[in-house]
């Protein structure tokens, strides 16, 4: 099997192609470590960003907030609502 026929499996059984999919589920972890208290220091590299300011950014454009304003709320709100960061300001 070549890439692009995988590429086009990937995309027929997900609906997205890879790249879309794996940013999706690296902001998800993402999520729900900082949620958990790890540092975004410790986040970035955790869910395979080389550069924090890289991680920042994807966080950011994904929901909209940064990661640091994200564990923020989780910390003052624990346990009062689901951990979606898209949530976020939505009150």
């Amino acid at each position: 099997m070549n890439e692009k026929t995988i590429a086009r499996a990937f995309i027929a059984g997900t609906g997205i192609p890879f790249r879309q999919w794996r940013v999706q589920a690296r902001m998800h972890a993402a999520a729900g470590l900082l949620a958990a208290g790890d540092s975004v220091q410790e986040v970035a590299a955790q869910v395979g960003y080389r550069s924090v300011s890289s991680f920042i950014a994807a966080f950011k454009e994904r929901y909209d907030v940064t990661p640091a304003r994200y564990a923020a709320h989780e910390v003052a709100a624990r346990g009062l609502r689901s951990s979606d960061p898209s949530a976020i300001g939505a009150h």
